[in-house]
């Protein structure tokens, strides 16, 4: 089980999207982080897609993330956190 350890930087976009989010909006971004975050603690080396210098990228919409899985083989953070909305046809 790893722990999940958010950057300044994230907390600070998650932060902004909440903000800028209606009620039904942060609904959703709150059910998002906890299923990201429950994947990250159970296997973050499977998660999403590599990224260059040991980064990956996520997605649970509305929400994206990059992160990294630290060399303590215990930890997970979460770089960078941003909208995502899939495409529709």
């Amino acid at each position: 089980m790893y722990r999940v350890r958010w950057s300044k930087a994230a907390m600070r976009g998650l932060l902004e999207i909440w903000r800028a989010s209606s009620a039904g909006e942060r609904r959703n971004i709150s059910d998002a982080q906890d299923a990201l975050e429950g994947r990250l603690r159970l296997d973050p080396l499977s998660e999403g897609e590599s990224r260059s210098r040991g980064r990956r990228v996520t997605f649970e919409p509305p929400l994206a993330i990059i992160f990294r899985p630290e060399a303590d083989g215990q930890t997970v953070s979460i770089l960078r956190v941003r909208l995502f909305r899939p495409r529709t046809p």
